[in-house]
C-alpha cells in the first residue's frame, strides 16, 4: 500500500503486469482538465486510461509508434473535487476497468503483446493520487 504520490508519478509494477493482477488507484480529480493512467514500456503505452472531465468521457487507447483507435466511455463519474477508485484487472486478452467499485467493468482488448512488457505505471495530469495497491 502506498500513500500520497506526487504527480507525475512513475513506478514499476511489483511482479509485473500479468493476468490475474489488479492495480487499484484511489485519488481525487483536481480540475476539470484531464488526467491519465498508463501501463507503459519506454515510449509505448500498452494501456492508456484518460478521463476527460470537461468532455464528460474517458478515452482508452494504446500507443506504439502512434496512437491507435480510441475507445470512449462515459466519464461523468470524474469531476473536479470528487474522489475516485479505479481498479484495472488484467486478463489474458483484456483489461477490465472497475470505477468506484461498480460491479460492471469497462472492457479494453489488449492490443500489444507481450503483456508483461508493459510493467511501468505512469500517472499524470489534474489528479491527486492517495493510494495505489496491487492484488
Amino acid at each position: 500500500m502506498s500513500r500520497e504520490k506526487p504527480v507525475p508519478y512513475s513506478t514499476r509494477v511489483p511482479d509485473g503486469v500479468v493476468p490475474g493482477r489488479s492495480i487499484i488507484i484511489k485519488g481525487m480529480v483536481t480540475a476539470d482538465d484531464r488526467f491519465a493512467i498508463n501501463l507503459k514500456s519506454g515510449e509505448e503505452f500498452g494501456f492508456h486510461f484518460n478521463p476527460r472531465p470537461s468532455q464528460g468521457c474517458v478515452v482508452m487507447n494504446h500507443c506504439q509508434g502512434g496512437w491507435g483507435p480510441e475507445e470512449r466511455i462515459d466519464g461523468s463519474m470524474f469531476q473536479a473535487g470528487q474522489p475516485f477508485e479505479i481498479c484495472i484487472h488484467v486478463q489474458p486478452n483484456e483489461y477490465l476497468v472497475f470505477i468506484n467499485q461498480n460491479p460492471d467493468p469497462h472492457y479494453f482488448n489488449i492490443r500489444l503483446f507481450p503483456l508483461e512488457k508493459y510493467d511501468e505505471l505512469h500517472i499524470d495530469g489534474s489528479v491527486e493520487i492517495n493510494e495505489i495497491t496491487y492484488a
